[in-house]
């Protein structure tokens, strides 16, 4: 640090840039989570075709994941004595800039909070305590993440932004700025395995041969 006081220009553009690029990793994670499980049916018969107990997994872990994300990057600006770096802290050092529309700004940050209370027990299940009643099949708190939602809740997340770069430095810090994926490098291994499968069984001879013509062969 630099010493230059809080609520000051530059230090709301090292919060605000540290934020967004924890934003754009969380908004990637969901990204890859909805390229794998919410592209199509076939895609996903593919994956039930190739491994179905390893996907059913790794679809509840990146649940999982996708409900902290949001959750957390709402967290209040301090837990006791301890300072987070989360949009209403964030929100909070705007506040003293004459140039931050702030009514706006509330507006949106009360829609990013109505969707986050949805997922507070699901926070709650995953970090806190093993709840008895909720173990036993008995609590009637609900975890739900419904895709469409999140990513309205990203498209607001954007928004407030998109807001704040325009009315405090004039340009933007869009969180769909990683584009890359190793989804689609998964996919394409998923069907290549199931293509080799049905090789195996179908015509043998071509499928040794194919396996020891390849990179994966060991030769």
């Amino acid at each position: 640090m630099t010493g230059t006081p809080p609520g000051t220009t530059d230090e709301i553009r090292v919060a605000a840039d540290a934020l967004g690029r924890i934003a754009m990793a969380h908004y990637h994670d969901f990204k890859q989570f909805r390229r794998i499980y919410y592209a199509s049916s076939e895609q996903i018969d593919l994956l039930n075709a190739v491994a179905p107990g390893f996907f059913a997994d790794l679809h509840r872990w990146l649940l999982d994941r996708i409900a902290l994300n949001v959750r957390k990057i709402l967290d209040p600006a301090a837990t006791g004595k301890k300072v987070n770096l989360t949009v209403p802290a964030v929100h909070a050092m705007c506040l003293s800039r004459p140039a931050f529309p702030a009514t706006e700004a509330e507006t949106l940050l009360a829609e990013l909070k109505a969707f986050a209370s949805h997922v507070e027990p699901w926070r709650h299940h995953l970090v806190a305590h093993i709840d008895h009643e909720a173990a036993l099949g008995r609590s009637k708190a609900v975890y739900t993440v419904i895709p469409s939602e999140v990513e309205a809740f990203y498209g607001t997340l954007d928004r407030y932004f998109e807001l704040m770069y325009r009315s405090l430095w004039g340009d933007l810090l869009p969180l769909d700025a990683v584009q890359t994926s190793d989804a689609t490098e998964l996919l394409a291994a998923c069907r290549h395995g199931a293509a080799m499968s049905e090789l195996c069984d179908r015509d043998f001879d071509t499928y040794d041969a194919v396996v020891s013509a390849s990179r994966f062969s060991g030769e």
